[in-house]
């Protein structure tokens, strides 16, 4: 999926994240706790991972937390139950996305008002299994990927059995 998180954050008029570890960087200060991001301070949020604990994990940690709030605030009361405020939302943020050439807004839009989402608190989110860090042959620091668990897991998304799959697996 290809996604500019400024374009996410201002379409939706900015999203509110609960920063785990505070960071500085690119003009812009993240304290611990509740922080709002639009335009530019979101595409800083998420791009960070020098001055994280945990280098690249603590990014795509804040990557799933910044989907998570742009969810959380696309199934709002006030966007979700106003179908054309959803529908202009959809409308601005699909171009953004890519998941599948077929998947259009109109059939976005569909899926979206059809869906049974409450709020962010139904949305989980994983990463890929890994065993850490590694070099490649060119010395550039690399995850590497576990195998074994990815393959449980792609299993588990076509058994449709995730939601067992995220309790055995959601720490780690």
């Amino acid at each position: 999926m290809r996604w500019r998180p400024p374009i996410a954050a201002d379409a939706l008029g900015g999203v509110t994240v609960n920063n785990r570890q505070a960071s500085s960087g690119g003009g812009f200060t993240f304290p611990k706790g509740p922080v709002e991001l639009t335009g530019e301070s979101a595409l800083e949020y998420v791009c960070e991972r020098k001055n994280l604990d945990g280098g690249d994990f603590g990014r795509t940690e804040r990557q799933r937390d910044v989907l998570k709030a742009i969810v959380t605030k696309l199934t709002s009361r006030g966007v979700l139950t106003n179908p054309g405020q959803f529908r202009d939302a959809v409308t601005t943020l699909a171009p953004n996305f890519t998941v599948d050439g077929e998947l259009d807004n109109s059939r976005i839009v569909d899926i979206g008002l059809g869906m049974r989402i409450s709020g962010g608190e139904d949305i989980k989110s994983l990463m890929a299994p890994v065993d850490g860090i590694g070099t490649s042959s060119d010395g550039h620091s690399i995850v590497l990927v576990n195998g074994k668990k990815l393959d449980e897991m792609a299993e588990a998304l076509r058994n449709d059995t995730m939601d067992e799959y995220y309790e055995a697996n959601q720490d780690g």
